[in-house]
């Protein structure tokens, strides 16, 4: 609702909106008639409960487009009502487990060890030359903005953006300080990882980035003699086997935590494809909700 008060009658704001009650009364609710008889609504609602729990498992291989148009398809308008208030009690509940998952690295490290400096794990595999190569006699301000680790194996690769201020900013999509960000660009590979060096990687590697200031030997600016795969080369890792208990406490936590976030996205998925069945929207009217939304 606050979304929609906001595009239609240009709320600007985050909070609630205000509305007036003319504006309230043309909210476009469905309505709807309760009429089916008690017994056999709980029993439709109980059965399709079923399917919704095997749909929004995280091990689960239903398509949830599917058991929403099946959904609201095959069964009466309260029954529907009654599975959407379900599922928005179920996103609550799942909600409220996932902020109990604390996924803060360092509050798991005890007091550790330097290891090695985090092309020293494994085998360090290059890359093709891209901007993260590049020193700040080429852009002006570079710094790396953002990282991103994909595991496939005993293998990481590190990906990362770099945002600088380009000469000509009319010439790029640019921030209100006149600094623009590239895509994901790749580092580096490092493979012949054990499980918990990969896992270290993928862990640590972030958060020493978000940190940057020279916490774990890193930091995010380019220099004359130093490129942005220069910051990355620097960085130092825990020494493993001084972390070895509290990281697997935490990819403990945070494999639940994984399993708690795709429950939430598909019961999100679940509710908006039964909302879109119910008011008819065609593709295009739903890809138009979905960006705006994403943009809002």
């Amino acid at each position: 609702m606050g979304f929609y008060a906001r595009t239609k009658y240009h709320e600007d704001t985050d909070l609630f909106p205000h509305l007036r009650v003319a504006q309230f009364r043309e909210l476009p609710i469905r309505e709807m008639t309760f009429n089916m008889a008690e017994s056999v609504r709980q029993q439709r609602v109980e059965q399709n409960k079923n399917v919704i729990t095997n749909t929004i498992e995280s091990d689960s291989t239903e398509d949830p487009t599917e058991v929403a148009f099946k959904i609201t398809n095959d069964e009466h308008l309260e029954v529907v009502h009654d599975l959407l208030v379900y599922l928005v009690e179920v996103l609550t509940e799942t909600k409220r487990k996932r902020s109990n998952h604390n996924l803060d690295l360092l509050d798991y490290l005890s007091a550790y060890e330097e290891g090695p400096n985090l092309p020293d794990i494994g085998l360090f595999q290059p890359t093709k030359s891209n901007i993260l190569d590049a020193k700040t006699g080429e852009y002006d301000k570079l710094q790396i903005e953002r990282i991103q680790i994909e595991q496939n194996g005993s293998q990481v690769t590190i990906y990362a953006t770099a945002r600088y201020k380009p000469e000509d900013e009319d010439e790029f999509e640019t921030d209100t300080y006149g600094y623009t960000e590239t895509d994901f660009k790749e580092a580096f590979t490092l493979t012949n990882l054990s499980d918990k060096e990969a896992a270290l990687v993928e862990a640590f590697v972030p958060v020493a980035v978000d940190k940057a200031g020279g916490f774990a030997n890193f930091r995010d600016n380019a220099t004359k003699t130093n490129s942005l795969i220069d910051r990355l080369k620097a960085m130092t890792l825990p020494d493993i086997d001084d972390v070895k208990d509290d990281l697997e406490r935490y990819i403990e936590v945070k494999e639940r935590a994984d399993e708690l976030d795709e429950k939430i996205e598909k019961t999100d998925q679940l509710i908006d494809e039964i909302v879109y069945n119910l008011y008819d929207l065609t593709d295009e009217e739903i890809e138009i909700v979905e960006s705006t939304v994403a943009d809002d």
